[in-house]
C-alpha cells in the first residue's frame, strides 16, 4: 500500500472512533507511515535516506519495522509519556500492518522468520484501488452508522 492509503485509513479510523484533536490525528497519520522507514522510496524513507539502507542491509524489508513486538515497545513508550496518544498510535501502526498483509510478506513476529500474507490472487495495485473505493463508499453511505457502532464497540 502507498503512504497515502495508510494515512487515509489511520486518520479515518481515528476520526470514526471520536479522535478529532489534531495531535491525535497527527499521531495516527505518522504512526501509519513510520513502518515504511525500511523503504527508501517511502514517504518517511525519502526524508531520512540513510536509515532505509541500514535497515534493509541488516534485517531486510518488512521485518523489524513491521512487527508486533516493536509496536508493543513503541506503544509502551508512548503510554508512559502521553497515555492519551496510545490508541491513535495503535490505530496507525496496526492498520499499516493489516493493510500490508495483502500486498506482501510481513514478519509480524520478528525476529522469528515466519512471514504472514493474504493472497487474493490479484495484483496488489488492484487490491489497493478496490480497498480505497470500498472505504470511500463505506464512509459515505454509512458514516452515522459507523460512528454509532464503533462507539458501542469501544465504549466511547
Amino acid at each position: 500500500m502507498t503512504g497515502a492509503t495508510h494515512v487515509i485509513t489511520s486518520v479515518s479510523l481515528a476520526a470514526a472512533l471520536g479522535f478529532h484533536r489534531p495531535s491525535k490525528l497527527i499521531v495516527a497519520a505518522i504512526s501509519s507511515v513510520i513502518c515504511d522507514i525500511d523503504r527508501n522510496n517511502s514517504l518517511v524513507g525519502r526524508f531520512i535516506p540513510i536509515l532505509p539502507k541500514l535497515i534493509e542491509g541488516t534485517v531486510g524489508k518488512r521485518t523489524i519495522t513491521h512487527c508486533l513486538p516493536i509496536m508493543a515497545a513503541l506503544g509502551l513508550l508512548i503510554w508512559t509519556s502521553y497515555p492519551s496518544l496510545l490508541i491513535p498510535f495503535i490505530l496507525g501502526f496496526g492498520s499499516h500492518l493489516v493493510l500490508d498483509l495483502p500486498t506482501g510478506n510481513v514478519a509480524l513476529l520478528y525476529p522469528f522468520p515466519k512471514r504472514f500474507s493474504l493472497n487474493f490472487g490479484i495484483p496488489p495495485v488492484f487490491i489497493e484501488s478496490f480497498y480505497l473505493m470500498g472505504l470511500g463508499v463505506f464512509f459515505t453511505l454509512n458514516w452515522t452508522n459507523v460512528q454509532t457502532h464503533l462507539k458501542i464497540i469501544f465504549n466511547f
